[in-house]
């Protein structure tokens, strides 16, 4: 399955995806623990940017790892690695967004 995801910055410079559907808080789509980063390094610093998103691989595409599964109880998510970086690494965490 393929998806665009839009993410976008609030006036506070706080990262969200915005996902219409998505009936929980909007606290959980917030962006955060290096993800904010990536987002920021990927807009240009600018205030919103689309990713294509898939769980198949995509031709010429760059590829996050998961590496860690967070507890629930302990906030969810996952750790993820974009492995083109390779050394200059950041883990990246991405709450739990279906």
């Amino acid at each position: 399955m393929e998806r665009v995801i839009r993410f976008y910055k609030n006036a506070k410079h706080e990262w969200y995806a915005d996902i219409p559907e998505w009936s929980g808080s909007i606290e959980d789509l917030q962006m955060v623990e290096g993800a904010d980063e990536l987002l920021n390094w990927i807009s240009a610093n600018e205030s919103e940017c689309k990713l294509l998103m898939a769980d198949e691989q995509i031709k010429n595409a760059e590829i996050l790892n998961l590496v860690y599964v967070r507890e629930e109880n302990l906030g969810g998510g996952g750790d993820y690695m974009l492995e083109s970086l390779g050394a200059n690494l950041k883990t990246i965490n991405f709450g739990s967004v279906t």
